[in-house]
């Protein structure tokens, strides 16, 4: 009976392995056109994938100039330095983590000197497509400011770095400290590559701190999460009854 048991075990285990399997191979190089921009009004930086980079003027907004770079750490981004009024600023940025490839994750800590200011912080990324994930986004964001926080996500449906053909969910902080969660229920487009973009504004009316963390999630397909409780469920209740049985 236990060999019996052990043997479903391993049934349900290989097939869920095999479905993991099919939504990493179906998700593009994780470092595809991933993009840090940081702009005080003045001043641009471009970061790609832990590289600086030039920038160039295209419909009155600032994309690269450089093919992506595969650097030792590709999907990450990282900025440290400051500039203008921003004495400190230290970001980061995350894309397509190989355990959740729909997801972008965006850390940001910046500080002002006396005058204050406002920072935008922004990431992108291209080449999403993974035909198990279903139409919606979430947004989750949370920390602490001197000032106010807004955080917006869009999905290009064109494919384009910081595209922003559909608006997906958004959040606005201004007390301390603070969080929030929220979806949209857009439908990305089928069997063909889009670009996920995660826009930040942080704005201080003087000196002070600001510290926050945002997560864009593609929501898994309701299918998926069926399938997979239904095989839990199913092995709950094969474990049952071969124990009711043996009592």
């Amino acid at each position: 009976m236990k060999t019996k048991l052990y043997r479903s075990i391993l049934t349900i285990m290989m097939a869920l392995l095999l479905i993991g399997a099919f939504v990493v191979g179906t998700t593009p190089n994780a470092d595809a056109s991933f993009i840090l921009r940081i702009f005080d009004g003045a001043t641009t930086k471009i970061v790609i994938d832990d590289q600086l980079a030039g920038v160039t003027s295209s419909g009155g907004g600032y994309v690269s100039n450089f093919a992506d770079i595969n650097s030792p750490s590709p999907g990450n981004i990282l900025y440290s330095g400051g500039f203008g009024n921003w004495t400190i600023i230290v970001t980061t940025g995350l894309s397509k983590n190989v355990m959740d490839p729909g997801t972008m994750h965006l850390n940001n800590v910046s500080a002002t000197s006396m005058a204050g200011g406002t920072l935008y912080v922004d990431i992108t990324d291209t080449d999403f497509v993974n035909p198990s994930y279903h139409p919606g986004l979430r947004l989750d964001v949370g920390g602490t400011t001197a000032g106010t926080v807004s955080v917006a996500s869009f999905l290009d449906a064109t494919n384009a770095e910081f595209g922003i053909g559909s608006a997906g969910p958004s959040l606005s902080f201004s007390a301390t400290p603070f969080s929030g969660t929220t979806s949209s229920g857009i439908t990305p487009p089928t069997g063909i590559p889009y670009s996920l973009t995660m826009t930040s504004v942080i704005t201080h009316s003087g000196k002070g701190t600001t510290s926050f963390d945002a997560e864009l999630t593609v929501v898994p397909e309701p299918g998926t999460i069926l399938l997979l409780g239904l095989g839990l469920v199913g092995l709950a209740g094969y474990g049952w009854r071969k124990k009711r049985k043996q009592s």
